[in-house]
C-alpha cells in the first residue's frame, strides 16, 4: 500500500522498509495513538521513524547533506511537512553538535580579540537538527563514546518542534521520564551566535534563533 500524506508530496511506501512498518504500527498504539490527534498515523510514523535509530535519522539526513541542503527524498519531505503541523517550541533548548574546526577557531580568535563575530554570527542549518529541553540529555550525547561531539549549544528556540510525545525515546515509549525531551529544528533554520566559552574538551556556544 502506498500512502500520500498531502499534495504535492511524493508517495512514501510504508510496506517494504521494516522500520517504517514498525513505526506505523507503534504510533497507532497506546500513548502514541492519543498524542497529537490532529496528525495522521503516517505523519506520526515519520516523526517516530526519525527518532528510532541513528540509521533511520541518517536515512533522512544523509541525502539532504549530500544535496547541499536540498530536500528531495520522500522521507525528508514528509518529515518536514509533518513537523510544520506541530506547534512551535519557544524557550531554551540544548544540543550537542560537531562544528568544523576552522569555524570554531575563527570564533575563538574573534572573541579573544574583542571583535564581533561578524559574518560567522549567523549560522545556517541546512538539515534537521535535534535538541533537548534538558541540558543533562545534551551533555550525555556530547560525551557519547560512539558519536562524540565538540560543541554544547544553548539555543533560544522560536520555531523548534517539541516531538517528545511521538519519539521512540519519549514518554510514550519504554523510556518513561528518562526520555530525550526532543525539540527538532527544521532544515534551513538560521541561528545567531551570541557567545561562546572554551572548555577542556568542547566549546559551549550560545545561539539565538534568527
Amino acid at each position: 500500500m502506498l500512502l500520500l500524506l498531502m499534495n504535492p508530496l511524493p508517495l512514501l511506501d510504508f510496506t517494504t522498509d521494516p522500520s517504517l512498518i514498525h513505526a506505523l504500527r507503534v504510533v497507532q498504539e497506546g500513548g502514541y495513538a492519543a498524542a497529537h490527534p490532529d496528525l495522521t498515523p503516517e505523519e506520526k510514523a515519520i516523526i517516530y521513524y526519525y527518532t528510532l535509530s541513528h540509521d533511520c535519522a541518517n536515512a533522512i539526513k544523509g541525502p539532504i547533506a549530500k544535496a547541499g541542503g536540498n530536500i528531495a527524498e520522500p522521507a525528508g519531505l514528509w518529515l518536514q511537512a509533518a513537523l510544520t503541523r506541530l506547534p512551535a517550541h519557544v524557550g531554551p533548548v540544548y544540543s550537542a553538535e560537531q562544528w568544523p574546526a576552522e569555524v570554531l577557531q575563527e570564533l575563538h580568535q574573534r572573541e579573544a580579540q574583542g571583535e564581533p563575530f561578524g559574518t560567522l554570527a549567523n549560522q545556517h542549518w541546512p538539515n534537521f537538527m535535534s535538541s533537548s529541553t534538558s541540558q543533562r540529555i545534551a551533555r550525555k550525547i556530547l560525551f557519547d563514546n560512539l558519536h562524540r561531539k565538540n560543541c554544547l549549544l544553548t539555543i533560544l528556540s522560536r520555531t523548534g518542534r517539541y516531538i517528545e510525545g511521538l519519539s521512540h525515546y519519549g514518554s510514550n515509549g519504554r523510556y518513561g521520564i528518562e526520555n530525550e525531551q526532543e525539540v527538532l529544528f527544521l532544515p534551513h533554520t538560521s541561528f545567531r551566535v551570541v557567545g561562546l566559552r572554551k572548555q577542556t574538551s568542547f566549546t559551549e556556544i550560545q545561539l539565538v534563533e534568527s
